[in-house]
């Protein structure tokens, strides 16, 4: 099950929308469109991809919204090193990170 058909269950599972003026599935396609990168204004109004305005395509993220999980980023305990960058002494933000993160 591909991340279209999981989203599609579940907006039709949660009945997020009641009118269907534009069907469900573009309402869900345009969701992914944008988790993508694409703009609202992009996918409607330039492109044409989907049969609605920007406003309503902002107004259908926000509904979505509750379904999708985010989560945030963890703190690392690790720095990574570029070996080529680095020569001799340590540079002032890599000393910099090092005195924040304690090592």
């Amino acid at each position: 099950m591909g991340a279209f058909e999981w989203l599609l269950e579940a907006v039709k599972k949660a009945r997020l929308f009641r009118r269907d003026k534009v069907s469900v599935e573009h309402k869900v396609r345009a969701c992914l469109m944008y988790m993508s990168g694409l703009s609202t204004r992009d996918m409607t109004v330039r492109t044409g991809l989907i049969p609605a305005s920007h406003v309503a395509v902002h107004y259908w993220l926000r509904k979505v919204k509750g379904l999708v999980q985010t989560f945030e980023s963890k703190v690392r305990q690790t720095i990574a090193i570029d070996e080529d960058r680095v020569e001799g002494e340590w540079s002032p933000c890599l000393r910099l990170g090092c005195d924040r993160y304690g090592f």
